[in-house]
């Protein structure tokens, strides 16, 4: 059996920077027996590369042409033609209110291929002209969407909520989680700091960190307000804070008015070789978003065994239900820094390790994919 994963938005994949969630569950597949492709927007890219390759079945990814729209979206050029190529039992499409699962889904189904959409997104736009484009497209696309679907996979239980409270519920469907493609950690210990850095962070006994786009949705100057009041506490903390982003420049100019920048230290990108280093040479992930899908960050947060602290997000709660070292609480500096002091109190005598949860090995994830497959033939 063939699968394709058609990829509605327009961001890049790296391979060397990020860890990729159809990625990893392209790996699972092609392990129990499938063939994967998965297509993506790239204005660069015209070659199909094999990704992962096992027992004769491939992932390769087949880029397309199109022309960016609104968001993160595309409009695809040639892309049915390519589809037309190969012949594909099942086909996944990702995100609701996105243009492509509208205008790819009917093309779908006239070639008899079975549909499921894949859906995070559990909360409409916020904004006049983004709720705007929710109302159009809930009541002239939408319906055009619904008619081609065989099935709905969604990330998580607020995201069936959300899709179900827009007529969904009589499609079949199922809660699957993100699972994390741990074979990227694997024997990997470099550490990504020069020498100077690398011991100014060793003197603190409290690492915090933070992994993420430096933008308004990750909330990161409530990240270094934090700091200010634990530093104020106990000269022990401090806060690692990898990513780019357009506030970066503005988020570093607030570290140096808080006179922070012995205790805050900026990092713009590290390779995936790299982020075990960090992970492991830390205490504390955290994780104040407005707003998150799901987070890959807290998966590998808690592979290397690190506590979290997260907003009330889908993917938080969705994951860190059964977490020991799991916390999470509102967008309040009071609450934060008591559950950060308390945890950091608690585990100064503390030996306990938990192990990574099977539910998020993404050979698991597979399996719990063919188990929704079957029930759509």
């Amino acid at each position: 059996m063939k699968i394709a994963f058609i990829i509605t938005n327009k961001s890049r994949f790296n391979l060397a920077y990020y860890n990729n969630q159809e990625f990893g569950r392209g790996k699972a597949l092609v392990d129990l027996g499938f063939d994967i492709d998965i297509f993506f927007y790239d204005r660069k890219k015209s070659n199909v590369f094999i990704l992962y390759e096992n027992k004769g079945k491939v992932l390769r990814l087949i880029p397309y042409k199109g022309i960016p729209i609104m968001g993160n979206q595309t409009i695809p050029f040639g892309l049915k033609k390519k589809i037309k190529k190969d012949k594909y039992s099942i086909a996944h499409i990702h995100e609701y209110p996105w243009i492509l699962p509208y205008i790819i889904a009917p093309f779908l189904r006239k070639r008899k291929i079975k549909t499921i959409l894949i859906q995070g997104m559990y909360e409409n736009f916020n904004g006049i002209m983004k709720s705007l484009y929710n109302i159009f497209y809930d009541l002239i696309l939408l319906p055009v969407l619904k008619k081609n679907l065989d099935g709905v996979i969604y990330k998580t239980q607020l995201a069936q909520d959300y899709f179900y409270s827009k007529g969904m519920s009589h499609i079949p469907s199922e809660v699957i989680p993100v699972g994390l493609d741990t074979t990227v950690f694997y024997n990997q210990t470099v550490c990504p700091l020069d020498n100077k850095m690398e011991l100014k962070l060793r003197r603190f006994k409290k690492r915090l960190l933070y992994i993420g786009v430096i933008e308004k949705r990750r909330n990161p100057f409530f990240l270094i307000d934090i700091v200010e009041k634990l530093v104020h506490q106990d000269d022990e903390y401090c806060l690692v804070m990898v990513g780019e982003g357009p506030l970066r420049s503005s988020l570093v100019s607030y570290i140096e008015e808080k006179n922070l920048k012995d205790h805050v230290f900026m990092i713009r990108k590290l390779r995936q070789n790299q982020l075990p280093w960090i992970y492991k040479n830390t205490h504390m992930f955290l994780l104040p978003s407005l707003y998150e899908i799901f987070g890959m960050v807290l998966l590998e947060s808690i592979f290397f065994e690190q506590a979290i602290l997260s907003s009330p997000t889908a993917g938080a709660k969705e994951i860190l239900k059964s977490y020991e070292n799991g916390f999470i609480s509102d967008i309040n500096i009071e609450n934060w820094l008591n559950i950060i002091s308390q945890y950091f109190k608690r585990v100064e005598s503390s030996t306990s390790k938990t192990e990574f949860p099977a539910r998020f090995e993404w050979n698991n994830i597979g399996l719990e994919f063919i188990s929704f497959y079957k029930r759509l033939f």
